[in-house]
């Protein structure tokens, strides 16, 4: 005879260790801290503008950024500039490549994250809203103040 209790109380464990490890389980947002984010004030009629910032991987393993999202703007783009003799090009990337417990900077003149089409121009002092994506769907949403920032390329004729 099939002792009845016993199967009920080893099923039900291992829903428990099943389910309890589902609960702990990390996402790449939570190994990836964001320090220092910060957006370009734009001029008056100013469409786009540029989002630096420092993430933090410090997990064991490499991760990546594929994507940003904002309400302030149509679209956003990951970016590097790539300096080619007197002129700065844009280079717009799928991802970025997060190294493991390392830092990835977000700066004028390299890595940036652009947005296209702002639906107004932002001014010192304001914030706007910033979710950044990574590889396994998971998110940081985080508020990037508006600087005064000397420009260093035009990102009003960038497309």
């Amino acid at each position: 005879m099939i002792n009845v209790f016993n199967s009920k109380r080893w099923i039900i464990g291992c829903l428990l260790v099943l389910t309890s490890s589902m609960a702990f389980a990390s996402t790449v947002a939570d190994k990836v801290t964001v320090t220092e984010p910060v957006a370009r004030e734009t001029a008056p009629g100013q469409t786009n503008t540029a989002i630096y910032l420092t993430l933090n991987n410090a997990d064991t393993k490499a991760h990546q950024l594929v994507n940003a999202t904002s309400p302030a703007a149509k679209q956003i783009q990951l970016h590097r500039s790539l300096q080619e003799k007197d002129k700065v090009a844009m280079l717009r990337l799928n991802d970025v490549m997060l190294p493991a417990q390392a830092n990835t900077k977000f700066m004028p003149n390299g890595l940036h994250i652009m947005l296209l089409g702002l639906n107004q121009s932002i001014k010192a002092g304001e914030k706007i809203s910033l979710t950044l994506i990574f590889e396994d769907g998971s998110y940081h949403t985080l508020d990037v103040v508006v600087q005064n920032m000397t420009q260093t390329m035009d990102h009003a004729e960038h497309s």
